[in-house]
């Protein structure tokens, strides 16, 4: 076997482990059990404490049921709080994407498990901050992507772990699924308007994380953050 061979032999593995490396870090999770007891993961990103996937609950943190609104006309005209999974189907949606809620459902402020909250658009805007200072200014969402889960070729590299995923929305006018396996929407804390609050987004192809404000009635996934003393 000549030189070049053997240095091609013990190129190869160094090459696989690079690329290894380079898919990304070792996240250390944690963990915290909504009042359903489904079991969630946690990530500590900068100086925030996120829980690493959408929340799923049928159940403010005291106990009492949120409503299951399934019909379309009934999800248009419902101005109180309400949760759906995507294309009504819990076994497919549930464990993936989580729950969809309309804001009404936000806003009562008791919808994360206990010590943590829906995180507001300054938290979004914090987390944004830290990762622009970590060479991802204006791609903010590319870190935050899961990697196997989204259509376009614009795939994430989930570097810590939020894992976000495309779950969609739910549209206040129609009450018809939108957008699921494409985008991700998160509804914020933060109210807007009497009509409209704050939500971010993930799109399907692009690599910024943009705020904007819609319908309060809309269902949109949401995140919870780990209430500071």
């Amino acid at each position: 076997m000549g030189i070049a061979n053997r240095h091609y032999i013990v190129i190869i593995p160094v090459l696989i482990l690079l690329i290894i490396a380079g898919c990304g870090k070792n996240i250390d999770y944690g963990s915290v059990t909504d009042i359903d007891g489904n079991d969630y993961k946690t990530v500590i990103i900068g100086s925030q404490e996120w829980i690493a996937e959408n929340l799923r609950t049928t159940k403010y943190n005291d106990g009492n049921g949120i409503p299951l609104i399934t019909d379309d006309d009934a999800w248009i005209t419902l101005k109180s709080p309400g949760y759906c999974w995507c294309r009504n189907e819990e076994e497919k949606c549930g464990g993936k994407y989580g729950a969809l809620y309309n804001w009404h459902a936000v806003n009562t402020g008791i919808l994360c498990p206990a010590g943590w909250r829906v995180a507001g658009n300054d938290d979004w805007e914090l987390l944004i901050d830290f990762l622009s200072l970590q060479d991802y200014r204006g791609k903010e969402g590319r870190p935050l992507k899961q990697r196997l889960k989204w259509q376009s070729g614009s795939r994430g590299t989930d570097s810590y772990g939020f894992s976000a995923l495309p779950g969609g929305a739910r549209y206040n006018y129609t009450g018809k699924f939108i957008f699921v396996d494409y985008n991700a929407y998160w509804w914020t804390a933060t109210e807007y308007s009497a009509k409209h609050a704050m939500y971010r987004a993930i799109y399907d192809g692009r690599d910024d994380v943009p705020a904007d404000f819609y319908n309060k009635e809309s269902g949109f996934s949401v995140r919870c953050i780990k209430e500071t003393e």
